[in-house]
């Protein structure tokens, strides 16, 4: 039998569960793959934010944290209304590198998106957030040009296979004619 402590810690993650896995921001960079820029480089990337659990719709408040002197939300208002059920609501972010940053320096963009909750008319609410941290990784112009171009691979093709094929056409063209021209033969 569970005793009061237990009860309480057990009450306690069940009441926390909804807010921590309510919402999510999805990012397509992280420490291991991190955002590839030189100095002087401005890009706009794409950050999703997803609304899976629950039956309802959220507000989320954004902020960035971290490197506001390098990057800003492109989206009026930095607030989303992400309807329940959503897993890929857009957030656009512009980063431009400053001239002066050292090339293999790495730079930090944080944003946190904070859940806006309002209770019947009364006060706007705070409650519960996430946040995601990209690394930015600064390359020389030269490394991220040739890094965002793909290479153009021509398809190899085998000629084994196509050997075959043509050697077993030949094969059976001897064959049938070799047997065109025994009957020919044999009919004289």
């Amino acid at each position: 039998m569970l005793n009061k402590k237990r009860w309480v810690l057990l009450l306690s993650l069940f009441l926390v569960f909804p807010l921590v896995y309510g919402f999510g921001v999805n990012s397509p960079y992280w420490e291991t793959n991190p955002l590839i820029m030189y100095p002087g480089q401005e890009k706009e990337i794409q950050l999703t934010l997803q609304n899976m659990v629950g039956d309802k719709d959220m507000t989320l408040s954004a902020e960035i944290t971290e490197g506001k002197e390098f990057a800003s939300i492109l989206d009026a208002g930095n607030k989303y209304t992400i309807p329940f059920g959503i897993k890929d609501f857009p957030v656009n972010i512009k980063i431009k590198i400053p001239e002066g940053v050292k090339i293999g320096d790495t730079k930090e963009l944080e944003l946190t998106f904070t859940e806006v909750v309002s209770d019947s008319g009364q006060m706007v609410q705070m409650s519960g957030s996430v946040g995601t941290k990209i690394p930015i990784l600064i390359k020389s112009p030269e490394e991220v040009i040739s890094e965002e171009t793909p290479e153009i691979q021509t398809p190899s093709i085998s000629l084994i296979p196509i050997i075959v094929i043509v050697l077993i056409i030949l094969v059976i063209l001897i064959i049938y004619f070799g047997k065109v021209k025994k009957g020919k033969n044999s009919k004289k």
